[in-house]
């Protein structure tokens, strides 16, 4: 409480005019007014003090926390670093870049090399573009490859309620099975372990494109091998790639003289017939690397054991040629030959023989050796001299008549040379007294040989009866 100066009326001490008189009031709120302010005022406790740097320093962190985590979050960041790890060509950190699916297999310098090949300069432009479309509120496509397989997506994950998004550039898996024409062969690549069929497919595992080493084995009585190499992954249709690894190594065919013979492998019987496995399709696998060595066993038509020729297996089809066998059928083939020259020529050759004949029935009437020179072989000295000797024997009245001569068979030797067997008669005149009596029926073999005129020469001549 206080008085107005200019009426002495009481006022307030908050009032800053009289209200009876109505002058102002100064120095009596100043007065009234400066002890209540300075009483009010203390000084902050340290406490307080460190209470408010805190909530400062959390509210400075969480400001450069957020601008940190923003910075690092920017997909511009990630296709920089992709763009910088490809140019230093470092497939590790290049491969960093990306997220690989759970259970997928990874190479990193075969999915460098794989990005290569599709070209990095088409492939971060479809990234970017991706980006701008998820930043402009859209779902981006899947990026494909030309085959239509999916390759990448980008996906956006939202981070506390949205405040950040972190993208990932997620690779799609390739799903790789195994074929092979073999079946029971041991294929192993990165962690997975399968075994193949002839009749399908076997699923291997998950893989990102790129190359993987892989290995290879059979090992069953008929052989052993190990095989390696590289497959190099890249999806064919529906992400999906189907691998044939390369093993030299076949169900081998087997052929033979005598399928009724039994299959021995390294000199070990195997029980089953050439004609058994032929039904089976082959056998093995067995390596074509000549480790394997194959013969057979059977019997001739007289029941004797015989042996095939031993074969070292370097290729899927092989033949076990028994000798015996051989030489019979080659000499069958070599007669079956010769009896179609025989043929072929059978009829020239009964011509021939029929004029031969003839002439010699001429020159002996003639008691001379003329026409029968074209006949026979100069180089037979000695046939020409019995047939001399036989002619002029006789005197000039004496006669013969050859026939009926009966041609027993005609077969060739070779190419250009026959035997011709004939049954031959005749009759002889007597000159003095002209009495005619049988000749003596002989059996003869000729020998007759053509040359590349097709002209016939007797080379010899025996008597058989």
């Amino acid at each position: 409480m206080g008085q107005c100066p200019n009426c002495n009326h009481e006022i307030q001490s908050n009032e800053k005019f009289c209200l009876n008189c109505g002058s102002s009031l100064p120095q009596q709120e100043s007065e009234s007014r400066s002890p209540s302010i300075q009483q009010d005022k203390k000084p902050m406790s340290k406490k307080k003090k460190y209470g408010l740097f805190t909530a400062l320093s959390v509210l400075l962190v969480l400001i450069v926390t957020h601008f940190i985590v923003k910075n690092t979050l920017a997909p511009e960041k990630h296709i920089a670093k992709m763009q910088n790890a490809f140019v230093q060509e470092d497939a590790s950190e290049f491969l960093k870049q990306f997220s690989i699916p759970d259970g997928t297999s990874s190479n990193a310098k075969g999915f460098f090399e794989y990005v290569d090949d599709y070209g990095w300069s088409n492939l971060r432009g479809q990234l970017t573009a991706a980006i701008q479309t998820i930043e402009d509120g859209n779902l981006p496509d899947t990026i494909e490859d030309k085959d239509g397989n999916k390759l990448i997506s980008v996906v956006d994950h939202k981070i506390l309620g949205g405040l950040y998004h972190k993208l990932q550039f997620k690779i799609h898996a390739t799903n790789v099975k195994v074929e092979s024409e073999l079946t029971d062969v041991k294929f192993a690549v990165d962690d997975y372990n399968v075994k193949t069929s002839i009749d399908k497919a076997i699923n291997v595992g998950k893989f990102i494109p790129g190359n993987y080493k892989w290995e290879a084995s059979i090992n069953n009585p008929y052989g052993k091998g190990s095989y390696s190499g590289t497959m190099k992954v890249h999806p064919e249709t529906d992400n999906t790639y189907n691998f044939t690894p390369k093993i030299n190594a076949a169900m081998v065919y087997i052929m033979s003289d005598l399928d009724s013979s039994i299959v021995f492998v390294n000199n070990k019987s195997t029980k089953r017939t050439v004609a058994e496995f032929a039904e089976l399709g082959g056998i093995g696998p067995i390596p074509l690397d000549k480790s394997v060595q194959i013969h057979s066993v059977g019997k001739n038509d007289s029941g004797k054991s015989i042996k095939s020729a031993i074969v070292k297996v370097d290729s899927p089809e092989i033949e076990l040629p028994f000798e015996s066998i051989q030489q019979a059928r080659a000499e069958e083939e070599r007669q079956n030959a010769l009896s179609s020259i025989a043929d072929n020529y059978r009829s020239d050759l009964e011509n021939y023989y029929a004029r031969f004949r003839e002439e010699y029935e001429t020159d002996f009437n003639n008691h001379e050796f003329y026409e029968l020179e074209d006949y026979i072989s100069p180089s037979n000295t000695k046939l020409i001299a019995e047939f001399k000797e036989y002619m002029y024997k006789f005197s000039g009245e004496d006669s013969i008549f050859l026939g009926p001569d009966t041609i027993l068979s005609i077969k060739a030797i070779s190419s250009n040379k026959f035997e011709l067997v004939a049954r031959e008669n005749g009759e002889f005149t007597s000159g003095e007294d002209y009495e005619t009596e049988s000749l003596e029926t002989k059996i003869q073999k000729y020998v007759i040989s053509i040359d590349n005129e097709d002209y016939f020469i007797i080379e010899s001549r025996d008597k058989l009866q």
